[in-house]
């Protein structure tokens, strides 16, 4: 479609060579008609007539300027917004209608258009509802596998043959995130009357910046950000990965059913991880063909202090063994002495007794080191705090103290609505032991338990009639080991009350004349049932149409649009011009794999820009000096938001702008930025010349999204990102279907000067 200036233009010489034509044909109609005499005064009068002629023609020019004008005015250009708001309702926003505008034949077809809309969006709505109801239970299915998948304790991932990640779960993000990027999309609240900043999102990684695992790898860089459609390779070092996999494809065509390979590989912090790996059966092509493995299920987990402490445990042995071996052999050697030699004299016997009684302290010296040693590494290591109800907690003391110390009662008064976050095996170890030191120290067998309390603490309570115990007798039974008190365990009672951020006393309440040990315990953080239609939408973990995706062998430029992957992101800035010094102060991003935006792997951070920031600026984003005051600076955002982006095309709104800051940061953070970028101002442009309004409110109410958090680099993403799916069947619709295309219509655009 012409823009508008050239369709001007085009008019413009329509109506004249129209006015021109008609003219010479008048005039060679007249002359037809004129006798031989009157033709003859015809040509002097011209003659004579001078410059007339060229006024007739000026005047013949500018009567058709004034008419191509009008012409454009009324009737072409609202036929070409027509046009294009057309296709936008047909094509990305069936709510859309058109402005009636231009002359009344042109109202009536407008009319007729929004019409035949409104009966297409019926018709939609209506096969949408047959299409939901149809694939109801096969919905049903994938999001029971998906919830399953999000709600294991263990770290699991799917990959595809080619180790393109289909699915993952809650705990594998928290294995491969940083302790500063814990965020998904749930963290975020759009709501409008919400504040937008929480100064939280990724941390670099000082490893580098990732390759295509196809490629050699020249730089082990692995634990990337894990998403879907990324590569498995990203996140763990290929060479065990694919020696893994290919000793299960010789197993599986040795005739193995359901093999599994185990290894061990690295993370980054020291960090260890053991990988169960069995593949998912394939269809085979025939019935005499085995068939090929459709992906790869990864089970992980975090084996570090495992490995630590049997590392540690190894070096206590071997340790022992080398300090006793000599200490062993004089022993030894004095002992024979002593044996052989009965009637030795007195001075010689008495130096091998006390060879013999020194090397036989050193052994037990030795032995009692390695001991302590021992205990320490084998200490139980303390397992998560989980909610519980206070009488169910009294339920299960009951049950273990009542078989080995006596009589043990439950208090009728206790809350039964009280929850505490506690490690009930450890703090039943605890009451254990304090019940047994008290039977057998001072042989009291009669105990009531209690729960009581208010927010923030509630109290545990042993109680018992008689005997009062000491400070001095409590703070050493705190540092005894608990197998002082009958339990096989080598951690202390003071141990477990730090596991639990708890305080531990002894009191008596003289009216009762009840002694009481209480533990002080934080009431637990139990959440409030909330309505289903209020609970957020759970993040994204999963894409099973992944795994059928085409793998195309072309250049990126020939992909299809709809199967790259890209990251659309927003930048907020102190001020608008780079050049002068204006900084980054925040970066917001979002995915889009597989034509969908995954609003779970979101990039979301604030950063200190060690400069004051505009208040014209402030006005619009809200970013003050004290809220980025303290943040990660540039040099350590920008690499992880590089990490971010790998293997993606770049997408924003007036991208040109971002990408300026991007690139005046270069030299500073060793980050360049060379992967391929579309601007959906330019994109608008090439879909809606005639419609002039490009602001990112405008185009998203064209194309019915909503706008919330506005100017908010997340904010702003998660829009720009929308908008550019609603573009993609618009820009297929004029044959625009490969990243080329895209790129070169943009840059045939008025906008595409712009710089910065």
């Amino acid at each position: 479609m012409r823009a508008p200036g050239a369709r001007l233009i085009g008019v413009w010489a329509g109506c004249f060579a129209l006015s021109a034509g008609t003219a010479l044909a008048l005039a060679l109609a007249l002359a037809a008609a004129l006798a031989g005499e009157e033709r003859r005064l015809a040509r002097v009068l011209l003659e004579s007539s001078g410059s007339l002629p060229y006024l007739l023609l000026i005047m013949v020019f500018a009567a058709s300027g004034l008419l191509a004008s009008w012409l454009v005015k009324a009737y072409f250009n609202p036929i070409a917004r027509a046009a294009e708001a057309t296709a936008v309702s047909a094509l990305a926003n069936p709510k859309h209608r058109l402005a009636a505008e231009g002359p009344a034949q042109l109202r009536h077809l407008i009319a007729a258009i929004n019409a035949l809309a409104d009966h297409h969006a019926a018709a939609l709505d209506a096969v949408d509802a047959r299409v939901a109801e149809a694939r109801a239970a096969l919905e049903s299915e994938k999001n029971r596998l998906a919830v399953l998948m999000s709600e294991l304790a263990q770290s699991v991932l799917v990959c595809d043959p080619n180790g393109t990640i289909v699915l993952y779960n809650e705990q594998a993000r928290r294995l491969f995130s940083p302790p500063d990027i814990e965020k998904t999309a749930t963290d975020h609240d759009f709501s409008p009357d919400k504040p937008q900043r929480t100064g939280r999102g990724c941390a670099p990684d000082p490893h580098g910046h990732l390759q295509d695992p196809t490629n050699t790898w020249s730089v082990p860089v692995y634990s990337g950000f894990i998403g879907l459609g990324r590569s498995l390779y990203s996140l763990l070092a290929p060479e065990p990965v694919r020696y893994a996999i290919e000793r299960l494809d010789q197993r599986t065509a040795a005739g193995e059913l359901d093999p599994i390979g185990i290894f061990t590989t690295a993370l980054p912090g020291a960090r260890l991880v053991r990988v169960r790996i069995s593949p998912m059966a394939g269809a085979a092509r025939s019935a005499a063909e085995m068939p090929a493995p459709s992906g790869y299920v990864l089970l992980l987990e975090d084996v570090s202090q495992e490995v630590t402490g049997v590392e540690r445990r190894d070096r206590i042995l071997i340790d022992l063994i080398e300090g006793a071996r000599a200490a062993l052999a004089s022993l030894r050697a004095a002992t024979e002495n002593l044996a052989h030699f009965p009637d030795m004299a007195l001075e010689r016997r008495q130096r091998f007794v006390a060879i013999a009684v020194e090397e036989a302290g050193r052994l037990s010296e030795a032995v009692e080191h390695a001991s302590r040693d021992h205990a320490d590494s084998a200490r139980l290591r303390p397992r998560a705090l989980e909610s519980m109800r206070g009488a169910d907690l009294v339920a299960a003391l009951r049950a273990g103290l009542a078989s080995e110390v006596g009589s043990v009662h439950a208090d009728e008064g206790s809350d039964p609505h009280i929850w505490l976050d506690v490690d009930c095996h450890a703090l039943v170890q605890a009451v254990r032991y304090l019940a047994r030191r008290l039977r057998d120290e001072f042989g009291i067998r009669d105990y009531t338990l209690e729960v009581s309390g208010d927010a923030p603490h509630a109290y545990l309570d042993l109680c018992w009639l008689g005997a009062r115990i000491s400070a001095a007798t409590t703070s050493a039974w705190e540092d005894d080991t608990l197998s002082a008190g009958g339990e096989a365990s080598s951690m202390t009672l003071r141990d477990i009350l730090q596991h639990h951020g708890a305080e531990l006393w002894h009191e008596i309440d003289r009216p009762s004349g009840r002694a009481r040990f209480r533990f002080m315990l934080p009431v637990g953080a139990r959440a409030p049932l909330r309505n289903p239609s209020e609970r957020p939408g759970r993040p994204v973990f999963y894409d099973f149409d992944l795994s059928s995706a085409a793998n195309s062998g072309d250049a990126l430029d020939e992909s299809p649009l709809r199967e790259l992957a890209y990251t659309v992101f927003d930048t907020e800035t102190t001020g608008l011009d780079p050049g002068a010094g204006d900084e980054i102060i925040a970066i917001g991003a979002v995915r889009i794999v597989n034509a969908r935006v995954l609003t779970g792997e979101a990039f979301d951070r604030l950063i200190d820009p060690r400069r004051r920031i505009d208040p014209r600026s402030v006005a619009i984003h809200g970013i003050g000096d004290a809220m980025v005051r303290g943040q990660p600076t540039i040099e350590r955002v920008l690499p992880a938001f590089h990490r971010f982006c790998t293997d993606t095309v770049l997408v924003g709104h007036n991208v040109a702008f971002d990408m300026r800051f991007l690139q005046l940061k270069e030299d500073a953070t060793g980050v360049r930025f060379r992967q391929p970028v579309l601007d959906t101002l330019l994109l608008s442009a090439v879909l809606h010349d005639n419609l002039s309004d490009d602001r990112l409110e405008a185009i998203a109410h064209r194309f019915g999204i909503e706008v919330v958090a506005r100017h908010t680099a997340l904010g702003d993403a998660l829009v720009t990102a929308e908008i550019f799916l609603k573009m993609l069947p618009l820009l297929a619709e004029r044959g625009i279907t490969t990243l080329r295309a895209a790129r070169a219509a943009a840059e045939r655009t008025r906008y595409a000067q712009l710089r910065y």
